[in-house]
């Protein structure tokens, strides 16, 4: 049966995020399954998230007056304000959204895709007292919830009950590492001066990726070990200007160093390029630097949270990510352990397969009853 189907792309912009790349990753996929099905994508004035679609003659770009460089809150009021009218409009069957708040809409599957729930918590967010009144309306008033991980889906449950709960996780473009050639591998190392041996640490600049102790257990390893330079690939979150003041402290200058605007296929040889990939979030829904990684046919070492352990199935080495001492401990074992390495390797090759998006989208296809 033709359906016509919304998806909200209204809280994306130029910079790089795991929702975004799930958003492109198997959307793309979904509507080239579902050619008889209509697609409409919402997305916010100041981003063209529809440059990605272009191939599709079954997508419908929705341009919308949301615009995520101003007022975060007044630009959410007005989007809730315009959803009854925007799925009214164009007669949409089934609207998904990922951001809150969720307004209840008659005769249209509400389906929510949850990340995770650190905004609930006064770390994160100021106004978190706030925000759990939104997050609980929100979670009334969705038909379906599509939780990332067993953990996310966890800690929704913790918050309050709901019926209708999925777990699908993120998934990965495999196709884009295996298509990387030697060539461009070599011209990357000769762009960055990559050395032959150097640790890699992926993910947004903020203090729940854990950079400061990363940083203090290299320092600590440094003199004592041939680890070669410590790469920090990610967008800044806040904690920059921090993590290069530390830089500076420890006299790591010319030891550790930070990129934030690499492109994808730059990221993706830095993945496959270096001796270990580093890991230790204390805070995570999901964790796409894993899969990238295990792509790239690079080993990691990861922190010790439910997560991770749920994504590798309880295959790899987990430190403290409190400890630094734990993780100098697994820096060392994985440059060192070779059958660790090789066993790793060997599973990450498989495992891998089980998220790419041509999989990961056939889960969605159930949730639209397709």
């Amino acid at each position: 049966m033709k359906k016509r189907i919304g998806l909200s792309a209204i809280c994306f912009n130029e910079n790089p995020s795991g929702a975004k790349q799930r958003f492109i990753g198997i959307n793309k996929e979904l509507i080239k399954k579902l050619t008889d099905c209509q697609f409409f994508i919402i997305e916010p004035e100041d981003y063209q998230i529809s440059k990605h679609f272009t191939e599709f003659k079954n997508v419908e770009i929705i341009k919308t007056s949301f615009n995520t460089k101003n007022n975060l809150s007044y630009q959410l009021k007005k989007y809730f304000f315009s959803i009854s009218k925007l799925v009214n409009k164009y007669n949409l069957d089934i609207y998904e959204h990922n951001v809150i708040p969720v307004q209840k809409i008659k005769n249209c599957k509400n389906i929510l895709t949850i990340h995770d729930l650190r905004m609930l918590s006064k770390e994160y967010n100021p106004l978190y007292k706030i925000y759990k009144y939104v997050f609980s309306y929100s979670l009334k008033n969705a038909n379906q919830l599509i939780a990332v991980s067993n953990q996310t889906k966890n800690d929704i449950l913790s918050f309050q009950k709901h019926s209708q709960i999925n777990v699908i996780p993120n998934g990965i473009n495999i196709e884009k590492f295996e298509s990387v050639t030697k060539s461009k591998l070599s011209n990357i190392k000769q762009k960055f001066s990559l050395p032959k041996k150097f640790l890699l640490a992926v993910g947004h600049l903020e203090p729940r990726k854990n950079y400061i102790k990363l940083i203090e257990a290299y320092k600590n390893l440094k003199n004592k070990k041939n680890l070669g330079p410590l790469f920090i690939v990610g967008h800044n979150n806040g904690q920059k200007e921090e993590l290069i003041k530390i830089i500076s402290e420890f006299k790591l200058e010319k030891s550790v160093f930070i990129y934030s605007r690499l492109s994808d296929e730059d990221l993706i040889c830095f993945y496959k390029l270096s001796t270990l990939v580093v890991f230790v979030s204390y805070l995570e829904g999901f964790g796409i630097p894993i899969l990238e990684a295990m792509a790239s046919g690079t080993p990691i070492l990861l922190s010790d949270i439910s997560v991770f352990r749920e994504l590798t199935e309880n295959n790899y080495l987990y430190v403290n990510p409190f400890s630094i001492k734990e993780i100098e401990n697994g820096i060392i074992r994985m440059l060192e352990d070779e059958f660790l390495i090789s066993s790793q390797i060997n599973y990450n090759t498989k495992r891998v397969k089980e998220f790419s998006y041509s999989q990961i989208s056939d889960k969605m296809l159930n949730i639209y009853s397709l």
